[in-house]
């Protein structure tokens, strides 16, 4: 294991990969089912990735995945009879893939299907048929897995702290994007998504049981950050530019402070401001007051959501260096 831990990481992943394509031509072979065992490679090829925190959900959505894509290329089968309805199909795969919530398993939704449409003769629904593809399927994904495990180990206290990383990094680029929006004009930055953060944020509840069961608050707590962050960043960029005024100077003052905080720092010298200031420095900038008023609770709500994040984070590392 020290041997493999002093390799890198390149090298490393090139065994998994190797021996995830061994596994599966010696299981697929031994199945008695060579005729797919190009599908099985390319399941085993796309499903090992070293950062899949939640490897039993994607092994769902995949073999989901390829549930639908076998089932759309049997309905359209009737129809394919030519590189434009192929075209079609394999929207039709993925749309229904996504629409469904089985994101992970659009590729092999589009694969299963094209596959059908171009190399199968069939016109009528056959369970056998559906097994063929699903089996091979299985064995390149049960293969990735187990190469991941012995060459790369699970390590679920690194990769609490590498979401916790990922997701303050994201915060950060917004936090820099607004700032540079505040100071410059122009065109504001690309608002946060849900989707971009809820998936690591849910990689690490997943992650949070036994003894880093206390990373679950950490996760929690950042599912309030972010929710706070979104409904903040829409306030700010509906604001009108605001050059020289006192409430763009307290606003880049109090982002800056946060971007400070989210780093780690746990600071004391957050300005304090009442609501009558909010007011005076809304009416200084031709800013409605009701906005401006909704700013400031949100900034100071964000704050102390960053603030009690950093100290559990600060626990948590003493806790477990």
């Amino acid at each position: 294991m020290a041997v493999l831990q002093s390799l890198n990481p390149a090298v490393r992943n090139a065994l998994r990969v190797a021996l995830a394509s061994a596994l599966t031509i010696a299981a697929t072979l031994w199945s008695g089912r060579g005729s797919t065992l190009t599908y099985g490679m390319l399941a085993a090829v796309l499903f090992v990735n070293d950062r899949q925190s939640q490897p039993g959900r994607q092994a769902l959505q995949q073999v989901a995945g390829i549930v639908i894509g076998v089932v759309v290329a049997l309905v359209l089968y009737p129809f394919s009879n030519g590189w434009f309805m192929l075209s079609i199909a394999l929207l039709c795969a993925g749309l229904v893939a996504r629409g469904l919530g089985m994101a992970g398993g659009i590729g092999l939704a589009n694969l299963a299907c094209w596959e059908m449409l171009t190399f199968c003769q069939c016109d009528r629904f056959d369970v056998r048929l559906l097994v063929n593809y699903i089996v091979p399927g299985l064995i390149g994904m049960a293969a990735a897995l187990f190469a991941t495990w012995v060459v790369w180990p699970p390590q679920p206290r690194m990769q609490v702290r590498q979401l916790d990383q990922r997701l303050s990094a994201r915060l950060q680029a917004q936090l820099q994007g607004l700032q540079r929006w505040l100071e410059t004009g122009g065109e504001p930055p690309l608002v946060l998504h849900t989707s971009e953060v809820l998936p690591p944020i849910q990689d690490l509840q997943q992650l949070a049981r036994g003894p880093l069961r206390r990373w679950g608050q950490l996760a929690l707590l950042w599912r309030q950050v972010l929710r706070q962050w979104i409904l903040l960043e829409a306030q700010i960029r509906s604001l009108p530019p605001l050059p020289g005024t006192p409430l763009q100077q307290q606003l880049l003052d109090r982002l800056q402070w946060l971007a400070a905080a989210d780093h780690g720092g746990v600071r004391q010298d957050w300005p304090l401001a009442t609501p009558e200031q909010w007011l005076a420095w809304s009416r200084s900038s031709d800013v409605a007051q009701l906005q401006s008023l909704a700013i400031g609770l949100q900034l100071e709500q964000l704050r102390s959501l960053l603030r009690s994040q950093g100290l559990l984070r600060a626990a948590l590392q003493r806790q477990s260096p």
